[in-house]
């Protein structure tokens, strides 16, 4: 049993990659599909996605900023 995984076993020694990337998606995907209810376009939720994922701090190069950044 051990001979049959043990390739398996080594590439995730070398890696060391779990599925916590996976959740992080699959949770950015249930966040955003409860904010776009009503939408059924892919590329709605998409941009949803981005929009949670990315939190960009925009007041830099807004054009309607006037000084310091808070």
């Amino acid at each position: 049993m051990v001979t049959v995984i043990l390739p398996r076993i080594c590439v995730w020694a070398q890696a060391r990659a779990t599925n916590g990337f996976l959740a992080v998606l699959n949770g950015l995907f249930q966040v955003a599909k409860h904010k776009v209810i009503g939408y059924g376009q892919f590329s709605t939720i998409r941009t949803v996605i981005f929009r949670i994922a990315g939190k960009r701090d925009c007041s830099r190069t807004s054009l309607h900023m006037t000084g310091q950044p808070a």
